[in-house]
């Protein structure tokens, strides 16, 4: 009867204490690793979950049997098994809310402010920027919807400038960081995954997102809306 009611609780602990291991180390260094191990423990988690309702009711049937009050434990156990379900949400939720974020970065290192910066998603979102002054840089948080390139278009020296920050912009856990610099010629340089473009030198970024990052950048879920 005590190991039926042992097996229930640690059906319920196991997921609990490791899923939340998972959830600490993922904010403190996000890894496609931890998120694999994350979803592993989902699918483990939810096989716990019938094999601690199946150990209740066996515990349950040899206690009526035994003359032993269980309504006490049975609730004890019941509390910490279905409690496991909202905190799995809320790992899950936060987890794919930080995870697809992006981040562009712009970087002025050029004597001339950057102007009438807009950012176009494949969906035709526009979404403007204020002025970049010589020798700052900005960081802006968005959520850009669909598959495709992300593109941008300034002015800076008098002239305008137009390209991609992305070539191709996967739709779930693809780059989420990208970052346009201008240079002191006024060229432009790209940092992110760019695979096809002639007219910006450019380097992969495989940047992860972090919790504190998007609590910096994108506040409690507000990120940039379309004009």
């Amino acid at each position: 009867m005590k190991s039926a009611y042992r097996l229930a609780i640690y059906s319920a602990a196991f997921p609990t204490v490791l899923g939340t291991a998972v959830f600490i180390a993922w904010t403190v260094r996000p890894s496609d690793l931890l998120f694999s191990l994350g979803f592993g423990l989902i699918l483990s988690g939810a096989m716990l979950f019938v094999v601690g309702l199946g150990s209740l009711v066996s515990y349950i049937i040899l206690a009526r049997r035994a003359g032993v009050s269980f309504w006490r434990p049975v609730g004890i156990a019941m509390a910490l098994l279905l409690g496991n379900l909202p905190l799995c949400a809320f790992y899950v939720v936060v987890v794919m809310e930080v995870a697809n974020a992006h981040f562009v970065i712009i970087k002025n290192a050029s004597a001339s402010p950057i102007e009438d910066l807009v950012v176009t998603d494949s969906y035709k979102n526009a979404y403007e920027w204020p002025p970049v002054a010589p020798g700052e840089t900005q960081t802006r948080c968005f959520r850009f919807r669909g598959e495709g390139g992300v593109a941008y278009s300034f002015v800076a020296g008098g002239q305008r400038q137009d390209g991609f920050l992305n070539g191709y912009l996967e739709g779930f856990m693809g780059q989420t960081h990208f970052e346009l610099q201008l240079l002191e010629s006024l060229e432009v340089k790209i940092i992110g995954r760019l695979p096809d473009n002639s007219e910006a030198e450019y380097e992969r970024s495989g940047r992860k997102n972090t919790l504190l990052e998007y609590l910096e950048y994108c506040g409690l879920g507000e990120k940039e809306k379309p004009i």
